[in-house]
């Protein structure tokens, strides 16, 4: 039992949110002392199933989406691989006080790059705001590229994890039989909005001080 609630990152002060950052690099280091021998399932390989999945009348539609996430900028680096928490979004962190109480649901540790737990963090919350919340929207893009200038990790690491996630994401739906295609086409066309918007965040913040 871990006492506490749970917070989405534009429920927060600035100065929660900016201890939150803090409380996440003290988990990470903890999780982070070992570093991966060999190389991942590589990005690329990720890239290649799903481009050669988009057949039928979708498909040119949906390659155009998934080869924007350049060869070059999908592959991990092995030393810069760690264990993550793999599944971090706002229900598996408890707040007390406004501090990071716990972090739960630890059976699913991978291996990744930190900042795809950041990075995750923020795409659970703006896919589970309700369409008309612009204002909450907005303040999230805020937070998030505050978290791009304090956290530790080159852009390198940020734009591999959002490639990561998206690619993760059109293979999710290209094996979802429940949904035909221009349904699926159309849910991934509006969901690349997303990550081309932190991409451009990270773009602008990595390098910068808060």
């Amino acid at each position: 039992w871990c006492a506490g609630e749970r917070l989405f990152p534009d429920e927060m002060t600035d100065a929660q949110f900016e201890d939150f950052l803090g409380d996440y690099l003290e988990f990470s280091e903890a999780l982070q002392r070992t570093t991966l021998i060999l190389s991942p399932f590589p990005i690329a390989e990720w890239r290649r199933m799903s481009l050669s999945r988009c057949t039928g009348p979708c498909g040119r539609w949906l390659r155009r989406y998934i080869e924007t996430a350049g060869e070059a900028e999908s592959n991990w680096k092995r030393d810069r691989v760690r264990i993550i928490h793999g599944d971090l979004h706002p229900g598996n962190l408890m707040f007390e006080n406004g501090r990071v109480s716990g972090f739960i649901d630890l059976e699913g540790l991978i291996w990744g790059y930190p900042a795809e737990d950041i990075l995750r963090y923020f795409v659970f919350a703006d896919e589970h705001l309700p369409w008309f919340a612009w204002r909450r929207r907005r303040l999230l893009r805020e937070r998030f590229a505050l978290a791009v200038r304090r956290m530790p990790y080159p852009s390198g690491d940020w734009v591999t994890a959002i490639n990561e996630c998206w690619l993760g994401r059109v293979w999710k739906k290209l094996g979802d039989r429940s949904s035909v295609g221009p349904i699926i086409a159309l849910r991934l066309a509006l969901g690349y909005r997303l990550y081309a918007a932190l991409r451009h965040i990270v773009a602008e913040n990595v390098g910068r001080t808060a």
